[in-house]
């Protein structure tokens, strides 16, 4: 599938930029996609796979664990992948006693019969439909691929997981149209690069970003990017994709964003102190249910963005002509 790559290291005036060329390529002649079947996936970066600029491979305290593109697992026993077998901190270590980070599909939509509903570490694709808000009314949440962390106590002795990169696609097929149909191509919607830290924490003393215990909590956590209201085009209409982070033990709650960590946790992860992610129980798996949601842009706006893309164009052709000054004299 070909790919149209907008992820928080593009400016602001290159997405202006590609902007401003489709939508100068002459007035809208289609309706405002309502509706898309959508299809995404993501991937841990593992070897031998190629690198994506800004990614990493992931890194561990000691000796490698097992680094698949759907699951990254370390603890005991690795041959035999049994991290499913929770421990209560309570009881002590496990065996064998492993903890993983899998990628799966949904984990809010009620499973078909016959389904024992346990997709947590299957991998992806995750398909479905998603409606476009327009004018602010309407719009629902496209439900995309969960993130679970299966927590068990892990000996001192034990190679643990500290980082890596989580790269997420996402393909949408426009369905209904406000209007006259327009093409029905599917559009590469922005890719997202997620370059992660993984805290597995000691279980004695004080707990980083909370009291002591005989347990504590482990965290996954990343530098802020900006995963709202990315710009694409499609059709010459301007629209804006935006992840969310799903609730999957409330899942009528309203989409919300992954909560900042404390400061020591930050810290702690090397990140930045207002670093964002999730905490993890000892003893049982944490999900993180990811969504998307897709909003049509007013023509206004889109006009505006179109103005910034052509400002962009003539500074940088008044930067040229500068320059080429300075080197003929």
């Amino acid at each position: 599938m070909k790919t149209v790559t907008i992820t928080k290291a593009k400016s602001l005036t290159a997405v202006a930029l590609a902007a401003a060329g489709m939508l100068a390529g002459g007035a809208a002649n289609a309706g405002i996609v309502t509706q898309w079947n959508f299809s995404t996936d993501a991937n841990f970066i593992v070897a031998p796979d190629p690198v994506p600029s800004g990614a990493a491979y992931p890194t561990w305290t000691g000796a490698p664990g097992v680094a698949l593109q759907d699951k990254l697992i370390w603890g005991e026993n690795l041959g035999t992948q049994d991290y499913r077998n929770l421990t209560s901190p309570a009881g002590g270590s496990a065996t064998p006693a492993q903890s993983a980070l899998t990628i799966g599909t949904d984990y809010i939509t009620t499973p078909a019969p016959g389904d024992n509903g346990e997709h947590r570490d299957d991998g992806g694709p995750q398909n479905g439909s998603v409606a476009t808000k327009i004018n602010g009314v309407g719009g629902t949440t496209g439900i995309g691929i969960s993130l679970t962390h299966w927590n068990n106590p892990i000996a001192g002795s034990a190679s643990t997981l500290t980082s890596g990169s989580l790269f997420d696609t996402l393909s949408l097929t426009p369905t209904a149209w406000n209007g006259s149909m327009g093409t029905t191509a599917t559009q590469s919607a922005p890719d997202v690069l997620f370059n992660f830290k993984f805290l597995e924490t000691a279980n004695v003393g004080t707990c980083p970003g909370g009291p002591g215990g005989s347990t504590c909590d482990d965290f996954f956590g990343f530098d802020f990017i900006n995963i709202s209201a990315i710009p694409f085009v499609y059709d010459n209409e301007l629209y804006d994709l935006s992840i969310v982070y799903l609730d999957p033990l409330n899942p009528n709650l309203p989409a919300q964003p992954f909560s900042v960590l404390p400061s020591d946790v930050c810290s702690l992860m090397s990140l930045s102190p207002n670093c964002v992610g999730f905490r993890t129980v000892e003893g049982a798996a944490t999900t993180a249910q990811f969504g998307f949601q897709i909003e049509h842009v007013p023509e206004p706006a889109s006009l505006a963005l179109l103005g910034l893309g052509l400002g962009s164009i003539g500074l940088v052709g008044r930067r040229r002509r500068a320059t080429g000054g300075a080197t003929a004299a």
